[in-house]
This record gives C-alpha cells, structure tokens and sequence, in this order.
C-alpha cells in the first residue's frame, strides 16, 4: 500500500497511464554481474567473468564498491571477505596488494535463496574499480555502481570521503556520465555524486519498510530513480512516474516475478539472472558475432602447482570472451580456470595444478556467448 499523500498522485497517474502506448519490455540490470545463466550458476558474483557476459548481452552492470586500507575502490559486496572468497578478515583492513591473493571460492551469490557451488580451483579474484570500468568503457556497457557504505557496516565512515573515493574512481574512468547511475540506501552518499559529478544518474534504494517513502524521498533531492526492494505493485510504479522518477526494482530471480514487474510498468529491474530476465520480459538480445576462445599453447610447465596457459579471444575488441578453461591428462582433470579476455587479445590464464600432473593432455576452452550458450575449442597439450 501507498502512503495516503500519495492517493492523489496515483489517480492522476492512472488516467495518463490509461491512455499511454504499450509500455516497453524494462531494461535489464546484472546484478552484481548476474552471475546465474538460467537458473544456474555460472560465475562467482562482482567478478570480471560475470561483468563480461552481462556486457556482452547489453545489460548495465550493477555492482558494489568497497575501499582497500590503501584507499583503492575494489567491487566486492560486503565488508568483510569471508563470505565469497578463500580470505577472511575486512576489506578495509587490507592492502590492495595483500587483497591480490585473494580468490573467489564459491559460484553464484550466497544467501541469495539461489543455488551455489563451491569452486573448484579459485582463480578469479576481487576486482578493482578500475579493471570493472575499463571493461565497461571497452564494451559500452553502463555502469550502476552502489556506494556500500553504511552506518551498519564495519568500515562505515561518516565522513564524505568513501563516497568522494568511490564517486572519483568512477569518474576516472572517463565513461560518459549519462551511461552512469549511482545508487544508495542513504542521501548522504547520493548528494557526494550530485557534487562530484554532474550529470551521473542516482538511485535512491529501498528495504521494504522504505519503500513507500522512497518516492516524495527522491522527488524532494532530485533523484533520478527510485530502487525498491520487489514486491511492488503497478500504483506504486504509477506514483513514481507522477512524480518524474523511474522505477528498477530489486532483486528478482524468478520468471513469474520477472513477469509481474514488467507488467507493473517499470522502467528496469535488477536480478542475479540477467539471460532468465530478457527471455522472461521479452527484452531480446543483441545480435552480436559469438566470441571464441582458444587456447593457443602446445606446451606448458607446471610450477608450484600452477601452470600459465595462453588463451586467445578471437572476436572484436569491443566484445569479450568469458568461460572456462579446464586442463585434462588424458581422462582426468588436472585443473580449471575462469577468465575474462579482451576480444583480438591472447592473456596467459594462471591454472591451479593438482598432484604434480605431467604428460600430453588437453586444454579445452568454454566461451559463452550472449544468450548464455557454451562453445568449446580444445587445443592438445604437453605439460612439462
């Protein structure tokens, strides 16, 4: 239900919508890079991989920054490092260069009600702001970044100055401000972007119980959208667009729920399953050329356990090759990696070895391209 000021604004609403032309299927946000292909997960969340697919699709990519204690904006959800990578500990508490080791180990988004599988060799690591906006500007993707910091976080500062660092790397980046829409649970952190960069969209979010306050809230600071937490319903959407504010719920995963919010006229919805969405809100997807990995090294040496297998994106650069690449002696799987290159570009993928492999074997390359599909290149190798 909608709050009593707003009862006016609604039936005012209703009659425009009324006679308004079919409403257009939403936009598609990734959240934190929409690690979940159909229900399935595929990458581990704020990862380059994910990143990679959704920007490969056309969705904006949604995604979390948080500071190192060297004050450098990495893109990690929460505080601490324990619930998504083999690390434990505040992110805050280390260095970027300490954050480097690092590495994803669980695929999907914990806590999310969705499945997750553990990783089987962890070879992604946290991202920095920087490495998450290059690919952007490369892909032309759009950016939705959230500015995680809160009076419930560990390293909450009440201070401007973590918005200022989270606002300033994004402006580094030198994506057009119109491709960018911060978002915040709190003013405080949407009025730094207002005066740091002109221009940048915001987001005002909202947990249920705010919902209904989210709407005069936004119109009051001259906000751009209002981010409430799913469900609501079309009046609510309704009030929204009364008052000059776009709508992009959050966090649905499920196709009916997918459905229902297109049905209720918002303007986008944010979800951890990016390809669901577009098939279940008849968004359509890019008609892009699929990209093609390949590995392209015939012998490898293996060292400390970790050998570095060259792997070649064969697509144009402003498109990226993501999957995974899985290392074989003869029937047995020796190791796994996930990657995310640069579409004309070779990268050396660092592959995590088990038991001391040795001999001729296989390096077999998965590329998925923006429906979600698997492609596979295997290259024969010797690992020495």
């Amino acid at each position: 239900m909608l709050v009593r000021s707003l009862s006016g604004v609604v039936a005012a609403a209703a009659l425009a919508l009324a006679a308004a032309p079919v409403q257009a299927a939403p936009e598609v946000f990734a959240h934190r890079g929409g690690p979940y292909i159909r229900g399935k997960p595929v990458f581990p969340e704020n990862t380059l991989p994910a990143f990679g697919l959704a920007a490969l699709q056309g969705d904006p990519l949604e995604f979390d920054i948080k500071l190192t204690a060297d004050r450098v904006p990495v893109v990690i959800h929460d505080a601490t490092l324990d619930r998504t990578t083999n690390c434990t500990g505040r992110v805050a508490d280390k260095t970027l260069a300490e954050l480097r080791k690092c590495k994803a180990d669980v695929i999907g988004v914990p806590e999310s009600g969705l499945p997750v599988r553990a990783v089987a060799d962890p070879s992604v690591g946290v991202p920095t702001l920087s490495q998450v906006t290059s690919l952007a500007r490369r892909t032309r993707a759009r950016i939705v970044p959230e500015i995680k910091n809160y009076p419930t976080d560990s390293d909450y500062d009440p201070t401007p100055a973590f918005a200022a660092a989270a606002v300033d790397g994004v402006a580094l980046s030198e994506i057009a401000a119109e491709r960018i829409i911060f978002q915040s649970f709190t003013t405080d952190n949407l009025d730094v972007v207002k005066s740091r960069l002109p221009g940048a969209g915001t987001s005002l979010l909202a947990l249920q119980s705010g919902n209904d306050a989210a709407i005069p809230l936004a119109v009051a600071r001259g906000y751009d959208w209002v981010s409430p937490q799913w469900p609501v319903d079309s009046a609510y959407v309704a009030a929204a667009h009364a008052g000059g504010r776009r709508v992009v719920p959050f966090t649905i995963d499920t196709a009916p729920a997918m459905a229902t919010a297109a049905a209720t006229g918002a303007d986008a919805l944010i979800t951890n399953d990016p390809t669901r969405a577009r098939l279940s809100v008849a968004a359509g997807f890019p008609r892009v050329d699929a990209p093609v990995a390949s590995a392209t090294s015939s012998k490898v040496r293996v060292g400390r356990g970790e050998a570095a297998v060259k792997v070649r994106c064969n697509s144009i650069r402003t498109q990226t090759c993501v999957g995974n690449l899985v290392l074989a002696v003869g029937h047995r799987v020796v190791g796994s990696a996930q990657y995310e290159i640069t579409g004309g570009r070779a990268q050396a993928i660092p592959v995590g070895v088990r038991s001391r492999a040795r001999g001729k074997g296989s390096a077999t390359a998965s590329t998925y391209d923006e429906r979600g599909r698997r492609a596979r290149a295997r290259t024969s190798i010797t690992l020495t």
